[in-house]
This record gives structure tokens, sequence and C-alpha cells, in this order.
């Protein structure tokens, strides 16, 4: 299991023993010490999809010309990048490379050994 903020302290990303990546905004969350929020109530979630088959056992936010992207590790034995929405940037060690200032060479819709599924949540 992982956790990571960005420089800012707006979004928390967190990656769980089932392989699962969230995004969380918690810019506004526990401000105030004197009102905390319930154990129950969660910041609001902004992105979720499965991004490894076993566990994530580090996670980290990257900042790469003012764009956000997710580094995630795993047990099954793959480091992978991710936009902060979720798609699917690559996995180091793949024959094809990416480009992070090129979107059109990511691998979202090519590689489908990583991505089981993925969620966007409206807020």
């Amino acid at each position: 299991m992982g956790l990571s903020t960005d420089q800012e302290n707006n979004l928390l990303v967190t990656g769980d023993t089932a392989g699962s990546i969230k995004v969380w905004d918690i810019s506004q969350y526990a401000l105030n010490g004197v009102d905390m929020e319930s154990a129950e109530d969660l910041p609001a979630l902004l992105h979720s999809w499965r991004g490894h088959e076993r566990a994530i056992v580090s996670i980290e936010v990257l900042l790469y010309e003012s764009q956000l992207f997710v580094l995630s590790a795993s047990v099954d034995c793959r480091a992978c990048l991710w936009t902060a929405q979720g798609g699917f940037v690559g996995c180091f060690g793949q024959e094809q490379q990416w480009d992070l200032s090129n979107p059109d060479t990511y691998q979202t819709n090519r590689y489908n050994g990583a991505i089981t599924s993925r969620t966007k949540i409206d807020r």
C-alpha cells in the first residue's frame, strides 16, 4: 500500500493491496482541527482505476511541465506511469517508448495488460 500527495497537498493518491489506484481531492479536507470530519467522511474521490494485478508497494505523484503523473510499483514486478486521471502512459522496460510531452505516445489504448478497469467519478 502506498500514499502520496501533490506539492500543494490538494490531491492524495493511494495504491492498495488489490492493485487499485485512487485520486482524492483533499484540498478542503480536515482543514479545521476543531470540526474534524468523522472517520466515515472521506475526501472526494476524483478518479479510480485498477493499475496492477497485485498489491501496490509504492506510489508517487510527479509533476512534469505542469502536468501531474502517478508512478506506481507493484509486487507484480512492474513499475508504471499514469496520468493523474488514470490514463496509462506505460510501464518501465516496455519496448515502445513514450514521450511525456506527447500524449499520442501514451499506451492507454495499446496495452491491455496493465489496465483491467478504470472508473471516473464525477463530482
